[in-house]
């Protein structure tokens, strides 16, 4: 049997971005923008995050609003 979750009637959803995705957007790479996200407090939370039994895998979603948010909070040197 397979689950699929259903959001209720009415109820819209603004589209996730992948962590890549937001490193790309922002002209870090992965590595960059992890190190940030360590250093500077308040960096978003996935808000969904997927691990393949098959590929040993793994991708998380964040909300794109919130991840530009922090990005701007971030101080520049």
């Amino acid at each position: 049997m397979k689950f699929v979750a259903k959001k209720p009637d009415g109820v819209k959803r603004k589209p996730l971005r992948t962590f890549s995705e937001m490193a790309a957007e922002f002209g870090v790479t992965s590595g960059a923008l992890v190190r940030q996200m360590q250093l500077h407090p308040g960096a978003p939370k996935p808000q969904l995050t997927h691990r393949s039994s098959e590929t040993r895998g793994r991708a998380t979603w964040y909300e794109a609003d919130a991840f530009r948010k922090w990005w701007k909070s971030i101080p520049r040197g």
